[in-house]
Formats: C-alpha cells, structure tokens, sequence
C-alpha cells in the first residue's frame, strides 16, 4: 500500500512528513502549501502528510485526527483550508487503516505558474517549513519556467 512504500522511505523527504496527533489547522496549510511546492521542485506528482506514523521510526501508531470532525471556529477544517490556500489546491484527506488509523493528506503538485501560498505561507526547503534561500528560491522559480 501506499502507506507501506511512504513509511520505508529511510526518513521524511521535502515531499513526505510523518505526523502522530499533530493537527493544528494554520500548520496543516503551511504544510499543504509547502509541500506542494516542494513536489514541484523534486518533479513529484504528490507530496503526502501521514497522520499516525511516527517520525522517527515510521511505526504505526494511529492518530486521534479525524479531518472529517475538524473545525476552525464553526467552519470545517478543509472548506477553512481551501479558503486560505492559494491558488487554490485540490488536496482530499484519505483514511486508512494500516495497523490503527493513520490518515493520508495527497497533495497534488503546484499549478502551473503559481506559488502555492497559505496566507503568508512558506515555500520549503529540505524537510522544514519555512520560506526557500535565495538560491533554493531561484530553483524553484527555474522549475516553473522550464515546465
């Protein structure tokens, strides 16, 4: 399964984070946003956020996230999400159960000619949100151009 192949990567790449529990909804974006623009900068078609596998060994643990429960204020977490995200990103929340209940975010790739951005949203760089150095910067904008 598509589980399986992420968690036998050897660790969390710029296109794959591995969460537990952690779900706070402005991170969840940053997330989306970032990855989806590191996908476009590894020439990835997806980039995945795995809710209940541990970071450090990739165990399956489970994970108390439930999307489909969600809310920001009294809005549900993915109609807050696709609000703040721009352009706007076709991503959907997965569950699976492998072992427990890990949830899988599948994030397509950028759209053509756009940042992804959430508000004031960071591109990213290795395996940490955060806005690119220049140079990374550069090649990302690169990649864009030369597709």
């Amino acid at each position: 399964s598509l589980v399986h192949e992420l968690r036998a990567l050897p660790r969390e790449t710029e296109w794959v984070e591995f969460k537990v529990n952690d779900a706070e909804p402005q991170a969840i974006g940053e997330y989306i946003s970032a990855l989806a623009n590191a996908a476009a900068l590894v020439g990835k078609a997806f980039a995945y956020v795995v809710w209940g596998v541990q970071n450090e060994d990739h165990a399956v643990v489970g994970t108390r996230f439930d999307p489909s429960k969600a809310c920001v204020g009294n809005e549900a977490l993915e109609n807050w999400l696709l609000r703040l995200l721009e352009p706007k990103i076709d991503f959907r929340f997965f569950h699976v159960v492998v072992e427990d209940r890990p949830v899988v975010l599948r994030i397509p790739k950028w759209v053509r000619g756009h940042e992804a951005t959430c508000r004031s949203g960071p591109l990213r760089a290795g395996c940490r949100r955060g806005m690119l150095d220049g140079n990374s910067a550069d090649r990302w904008f690169r990649t864009l151009d030369d597709r």
